[in-house]
């Protein structure tokens, strides 16, 4: 037995009195309060002093705690294991002892805890005991981080656990009488191991252990796996040895940290065990039920290789050369049977592309010309994919904006919240060091952060001037109102709130941005292909990013999909929508759903919130881009050659020298005559018929890309260039101080009424917005001019003078909208009707942040008007007069 006088030793820090028959330890020893480690491994204890509780700075006690059942007989041993009585036979001063943290009673044969517990346990091991349920003395333990309750008798586990284990990592519940496990066990969510083999099965909710990396559940009765286990990405270990599974979760494939497979660590297995279950080759992935054909958008600079890569993920063969790039913003809307095979042939045995529809991929040409289509094709519904030139970034990183940057700043525009996967092109000419997006995902990551930190800035911004806007109205509230203050943009609370509204879901619904960037060579084979094709169908297969992807379709919305696209040319209206709905027995509300399904699948484009073609369904979508490409073109300049395109001379009937007037003013200031646009419309699948060319004139219209000009009744000296059409894309004249001293400032009248407002643009001013309104501003225009950022028009007793220009102070694109009158309450009207179409416009882009800079009002006087004998000198870049009458029949 230990002497007494071992309490004199008061600086003892450690003590091995391990093997050396002692029975217990005399009191004195709590006056060993330097004591750290204690070690009576080897001994048969049958007792431990109450003092024990009084060594603060005990944190590890080695004890063999089974010799405190030797005084057991076979009775008092049955009545713990059934229950009938609770164990005392442990000194309860081990869970006094207040720095104590680990505490070893495995086959102590005990059933019960002391219900108060003073110490600060992390590690508690009760294994291989009497346990019935779990012990509520636990709830008085709340720093153990690792409990071990294996091979006991627990026939189920509280649903409040979480209070009884807060902090809980490891938890081992090995060979119990588990039937099935509470929901409450999927909220430890501290949790990083769990074992529960030789139980049932698994709880559904198990992917809300979102830290987990150990996960034992061998020798169970498990026959399949809740789809949210592929939740837990952190999975190290999944050992599911000798369970009844004949199948695997389809997102599986989550689970990327599940490198290795029945193998072992320290004595342990370790990786993935699928060992004894009715698998008999390396798991099959069934076909995911109802899953739907998607979307793939193709975007990038001009020249990166999209149109490769589409045709690459198509045939998964040899790809084009260089020279084949994309000449058009071309669609692709099936795989051929052969192209299919030849892919299904290439793919290895563990591929998945069985399970995926095919997608319809529209390829979005990269170049300017295109940008102004980018609005209509893009859908937050696709999968797009950005595509750049990784062996131009790898050498040139200064080129991310043209290349990436920019196209990130579009998508948020357009299409917030939009499920993006980033492919890099031309791996093939990398060296082995080049073949790292690392600098890439970082750049991502910091225009990411950039734009959202911004974000928050700006609508905290708005809503102080929300609150001082509404602050000003209520103080203003009895003051009479007035013409002029009837129209205030700047005090719209309304407007301001609905802005602050669309700011904060920029905020709430980010890019999904795949981390993983996918570098691939289409020059040499399909290096990287292969693994791309599996990313985007283990994407198209994720119910959080393409949540609409695995949803029931009816027979009937299979059948009415198949219907429109057999008819004949490419656009329906609605009412040819509704009647074959009606023939399949869907109608209303219904029929919106049935048209969103074809229009997700890529099918058809159906552009339900555009205020022009809401009632249009195009169900040839290629050819409808076939025939905006006759007008929008990247290379315009070299289509429109006389010499190498007879079409002009043979269909236009124009003479080269009519010809080279036709380019110019087309080039110049946008104008396409009848005959010209005959020519560039000769090679359309449909250039014979009449009223497709017809149906096409009139989209290009509602599509906003040109406004029409109404026709003379009288022929002119030069019919064959008089315009259709003028497309403000193509304006590449521009306005000079001089032009806006003639046409604005030096025609001024005295007393008439100018106002003006001037929005501004912060962050990104969107391609082609500033070309829509010019479109839209044709309606009642008896002369009008156009230049490149610059528009005048005069209707009847009103004047408008449109401007886009940078902001020499700020840098950011002003646009500027003035409008002069003779009264003030028509002025008030034209610029609020005005205003009107422009917030429309702004509408129609989610994405787009704007101010109002300052709106202004006066009454212009003689003594500060330009003199009028100045002459007039500059050209006007066209003048079209709206008393014509419109003659498109003439097409």
């Amino acid at each position: 037995m230990l002497p007494p006088e071992i309490g004199n030793l008061v600086d003892l820090e450690y003590l091995n009195m391990s093997e050396t028959s002692i029975k217990s330890l005399p009191p004195e020893i709590a006056f060993c309060e330097k004591l750290q480690e204690l070690n009576m491994y080897g001994n048969i204890l049958e007792m431990l002093p109450e003092t024990m509780r009084e060594l603060h700075e005990l944190t590890e006690l080695k004890i063999n705690a089974r010799s405190f059942h030797s005084n057991l007989d076979d009775y008092m041993n049955k009545l713990l294991r059934n229950g009938n009585i609770k164990s005392q036979h442990i000194p309860s001063v081990l869970f006094d002892i207040p720095e104590l943290r680990t505490l070893d009673l495995d086959g102590t044969r005990i059933n019960s805890l002391p219900e108060k517990n003073s110490c600060k346990l992390e590690e508690l091991y009760l294994s291989n005991n009497y346990f019935l349920s779990v012990p509520k003395g636990l709830q008085t333990l709340p720093y153990l981080v690792m409990v071990d309750m294996s091979h006991n008798f627990l026939p189920a586990i509280p649903d409040n656990i979480q209070e009884f284990l807060p902090s809980i990592r490891i938890l081992r519940l090995n060979y119990n009488l588990l039937t099935s496990l509470p929901h409450g066990l999927c909220n430890l969510i501290t949790l990083e191991e769990l074992e529960l083999s030789n139980n049932k099965q698994l709880p559904q909710g198990i992917g809300n252990l979102t830290q987990l990396r150990v996960l034992r559940a061998a020798n169970n009765r498990i026959y399949s796996l809740p789809n949210s286990l592929c939740d837990l990405l952190d999975l190290e270990t999944l050992e599911l040895t000798n369970n009844r599974l004949a199948e695997l979760p389809v997102t599986m494939f989550n689970l990327t940290k599940l490198t290795h497979m029945h193998t072992f660590s320290h004595m342990k297995p370790v990786g993935l065990w699928l060992h004894k279950n009715p698998i008999t080759e390396p798991p099959e992935i069934k076909r995911t039920e109802h899953l739907q054909p998607v979307k793939l958008i193709l975007l990038g600079q001009q020249g990166c290789g999209k149109t490769t890569l589409n045709r690459t993920i198509s045939s998964a063969a040899k790809c084009p050369t260089s020279s084949d790039n994309t000449q058009k913003a071309s669609l692709h809307n099936y795989l051929s049977a052969e192209e299919k095979s030849n892919l299904m042939k290439r793919l290895p045995r563990d591929e998945l592309i069985e399970n995926i529809e095919e997608p319809n991929s529209y390829d979005l040409g990269g170049a300017d010309m295109y940008k102004v289509l980018h609005q209509h094709m893009l859908d937050k519904e696709a999968l797009t994919l950005l595509v750049y030139d990784h062996s131009q970034f790898s050498q040139q990183p200064e080129t991310y904006h043209s290349q990436i940057g920019y196209w990130i700043d579009l998508l948020h525009l357009h299409v917030p919240g939009a499920v993006v996967k980033l492919v890099g092109t031309h791996r093939d000419l990398l060296t082995p060091e080049s073949v790292d997006s690392s600098q890439v995902q970082e750049s991502v990551k910091r225009q990411i952060d950039e734009y959202r930190a911004y974000l928050a800035t700006e609508l905290s911004k708005l809503k102080e001037k929300i609150e001082k806007v509404k602050a000003k109205s209520e103080a203003n509230v009895q003051r009479p109102s007035s013409n002029l203050t009837e129209f205030d943009p700047m005090a719209n609370i309304l407007q301001l709130e609905y802005q602050a509204k669309q700011m904060k879901n920029l905020l709430d619904n980010p890019l999904k941005i795949m981390p993983k960037i996918a570098l691939v060579s289409c020059t040499e084979g399909v290096e990287g292909v292969l693994e791309l094709i599996s990313d985007m169908e283990m994407i198209a297969i994720n119910k959080e990013l393409m949540p609409t992807g695995q949803r029931y379709i009816p027979m009937s919305w299979q059948k009415l999909k198949g219907a429109i696209k057999k008819r004949p040319g490419y656009k329906l209206n609605w009412a040819q929508v509704k009647d074959l709905g009606v023939k399949y027995k869907i109608q209303g509300e219904i029929l919106t759903d049935a048209l969103e399904y074809a229009h997700n699948c890529g099918d058809v484009l159906w552009l339900q919130n555009h205020h022009k073609l809401k009632e249009v369904v195009f169900h040839k979508p290629f050819k409808l881009i076939e025939a905006l490409r006759g007008i929008i073109h990247h290379d315009i300049s070299n289509i429109l050659d006389f010499d190498g395109n007879k079409s002009f001379s043979s269909i236009g009937k124009l003479s080269k020298e009519q010809f080279e007037e036709c380019r110019n003013r087309m080039l110049t200031h946008g104008e396409i005559s009848r005959q010209l646009l005959l020519g560039l419309w000769y090679y359309l699948p449909f250039s014979t018929d009449r009223e497709q060319l017809a149906v096409t004139y009139e989209l290009i219209k509602d599509f906003e890309l040109a406004y029409l000009i109404p026709q003379s009744d009288l022929p002119t000296s030069k019919t064959y260039c008089e315009p259709l059409m003028v497309v403000p894309w193509y304006v590449s004249i521009d306005s000079t101080p001089s032009d806006i001293e003639i046409y604005w400032d030096r025609a001024a009248e005295d007393g008439m009424r100018e106002m003006e407002i001037v929005y501004t643009f912060p962050h990104t001013f969107p391609e082609g917005i500033f070309e829509r309104m010019s479109t839209q501003l044709q309606q009642d225009a008896d002369i009008r001019l156009d230049w490149a950022n610059t528009i005048y028009i005069e209707a009847k007793d009103k004047k408008t003078l449109v401007r886009r220009f940078v902001n020499q102070t700020s840098s950011e694109i002003n646009v500027q909208i003035q409008v002069r009158n003779s009264e003030l309450r028509g002025a008030v009207q034209h610029l609020a009707q005005l205003h009107q179409i422009w917030i429309n416009i702004l509408g129609s882009v989610p994405g787009i942040i704007w101010k109002i800079l300052h709106y202004t009002a006066k009454k212009l006087h003689a003594d500060k008007l330009y003199s009028a004998n100045t002459p007039l000198s500059a050209t006007p870049s066209a003048r079209y007069s709206s008393t014509a009458t419109s003659q498109m029949s003439n097409i």
